[in-house]
């Protein structure tokens, strides 16, 4: 399984805004240069974010985002929700238990992968975003950029 790159920058906003809980709102200026988020996808994934309720948005020139309720009720598996057309590691887990056998009810991997899935989302939802802002390195997270180009990996 892997998370798209949308569900990596909402939760880099996320982890952000949490980090600035009860401050102003932060600008989409701020999130952008600051998280390394194209504008384009920041309003896009804003707008999934705002209709889940986990931010608010407010536009124009004195607008900006954050959170819609505190960090300590928000889990990192209720951002991937949002953003994940779906979450699970395998089609046959999906709510029509697709097979092209016709065998999800008999299948010892799929229900390996029901037990698999069901440790995943256990292990996403235990995690607050004010756990994750809580973590010492925060302070070298916001700071951190990138000091080398593609090129330069070997």
């Amino acid at each position: 399984m892997q998370l798209n790159i949308t569900t990596d920058y909402a939760v880099r906003i996320m982890l952000y805004l949490s980090m600035s809980e009860g401050e102003n709102l932060i600008t989409s200026s701020e999130l952008a240069e600051q998280l390394v988020v194209p504008r384009s996808f920041l309003y896009k994934i804003g707008n999934k974010l705002s209709d889940a309720g986990l931010i608010l948005v407010k536009p124009g020139v004195n607008g900006g985002y954050r959170l819609a309720r505190p960090a300590e009720t928000i889990t990192l598996f209720d951002v991937i929700r949002v953003m994940e057309q779906s979450s699970y590691i395998s089609r046959c887990l999906e709510k029509d238990a697709y097979c092209s056998r016709c065998a999800a009810d008999h299948c010892p991997v799929r229900r390996f992968y029901q037990g698999l899935q069901g440790k995943i989302e256990d292990l996403f939802s235990s995690i607050t975003l004010a756990e994750l802002a809580s973590d010492r390195d925060h302070k070298e997270w916001i700071s951190s950029t990138c000091s080398s180009s593609k090129d330069d990996i070997s």
